[in-house]
């Protein structure tokens, strides 16, 4: 659309260029289109008032009606300016025959104000950018929480196998002094066994010493018992460590591997805070750049294409009409149709070419309701004889503009021999 830096964007005229780079987009599409005619050459004439439909097609809503007036007619050609608001049409005059006939391109153009969403495409790309941006955060905040929770159950867990594996190798610990001390113990039984039992080979008659070395060897064998429990708890003791030992590396290990996990979401999430951060300076960014503000529209109609006739008049007559003789009378009928609103009386008249004698022919009218009329030609005894082209005109006036039409016509003039030698 071409705006014109001047009062009611009166187009100046303009130098011509060698290039001209065309821009189309698709992004976005008009809001108005104006519809000039039905797309079809508009016929018309001198002196008539023409009628052109204008039609307005919003695709968007305009804020008032639009002002259209006519761009590139010939200056002598009267437009009225029309508010349109869905449909109208616009009058143009012919009263004047200062308006070059021929065929005419011209166009309309209209004004109004338009509420202007500028580049809605990026407002609407920033949108989702910011909604993906927002739903990535939800999920790594989701993810860090999860993993955070993992993350702490995991030292949980780890501590508990650390606690326990540290109760193992105390009860261990434990089991091997006692199964140490039984031993030792094993050991002096043993002693005070053979001692006792020794007294009581060597005093067979003595039964304080055979009851001593029963109650020796007794012991003995309580203490071995003893040993043997103590070992054997020892054995459970460090089998029970190695189990806490295992527990507690693999609840080592899944702590630190859920404190990693913990620390990539927590990573993530910061990226993901960033990402909103920018997203949301963006689209304060290009929600500010394309702000919906209100702005001139200047719409320009489809071509109107335009003929213009120098009479409302269609001709009906013979170019030759026929032999006129020497005091003889000739008629030639003439036909017209009127065009373009024309309802007015038509006065004709015959013009012979200079120089012709003989030949009178009286002027006729076709009355505003009648086509057709009659020429009666009379030639006098002095006729001119030859091939006369003479012209018929048809006067008018329509909207108090006088208009002339013309039509050829050729007369046969014959003079007889015996009139021609007298």
């Amino acid at each position: 659309t071409l705006l014109w830096p001047l009062v009611a964007n009166t187009p100046v005229s303009s130098r011509l260029a060698r290039n001209m780079t065309l821009s189309v987009v698709t992004a976005e599409t008009f809001p108005v289109v104006l519809q000039a005619g039905e797309g079809k050459v508009i016929e018309t004439s001198l002196g008539a008032k023409l009628n052109i439909p204008l039609k307005v097609t919003t695709r968007e809503a305009i804020k008032g009606d639009l002002k259209v007036s006519a761009v590139d007619l010939h200056k002598d050609i009267t437009r009225k300016d029309v508010t349109v608001k869905d449909k109208a049409e616009t009058e143009l005059y012919f009263r004047t025959t200062n308006i070059p006939t021929g065929s005419y391109t011209f166009y309309f153009q209209g004004t109004s104000k338009f509420s202007y969403k500028r580049n809605q495409d990026a407002v609407e790309s920033a949108k989702e950018e910011k909604k993906r941006a927002d739903e990535l955060k939800k999920k790594y905040d989701a993810e860090v929480k999860e993993a955070q929770t993992k993350a702490q159950q995991a030292a949980k867990d780890a501590q508990t196998a650390a606690n326990e594996l540290k109760t193992a190798q105390q009860a261990a610990e434990a089991a091997r002094k006692a199964s140490t001390d039984l031993a030792k113990q094993v050991t002096a039984e043993e002693k005070k066994f053979a001692d006792a039992k020794k007294a009581a080979d060597q005093n067979k008659d003595d039964k304080g010493k055979a009851q001593a070395a029963q109650q020796a060897e007794k012991a003995l064998a309580d203490a071995k018992q003893k040993a043997a429990d103590a070992e054997n708890k020892k054995a459970e003791a460090e089998k029970a460590v190695k189990v806490a030992e295992e527990k507690n590396q693999t609840a080592q290990k899944s702590k630190q591997d859920a404190d990693e996990v913990a620390k990539k979401s927590v990573d993530m999430q910061k990226k993901a805070d960033a990402y909103v951060k920018k997203a949301d300076a963006e689209l304060k960014s290009v929600t500010a750049k394309n702000k919906t503000a209100d702005i001139n529209l200047y719409v320009t109609s489809t071509p109107v294409k335009l003929r213009v006739h120098p009479h409302p008049l269609k001709i009906t007559a013979p170019s030759t009409a026929g032999k006129l003789l020497p005091e003889k009378t000739l008629e030639v009928p003439v036909a017209i149709e009127r065009l373009y609103g024309f309802d007015d009386k038509v006065d004709i008249e015959f013009v012979p070419p200079s120089g012709v004698k003989g030949i009178s022919v009286q002027r006729v009218s076709i009355d505003k309701k009648a086509k057709e009329a009659k020429l009666t030609f009379k030639a006098g005894k002095d006729l001119t004889p030859g091939t006369h082209a003479g012209t018929l005109k048809f006067r008018l006036r329509f909207n108090n503009v006088s208009l002339e039409a013309e039509q050829p016509l050729t007369i046969e003039a014959e003079v007889p021999k015996e009139l021609a030698k007298k």
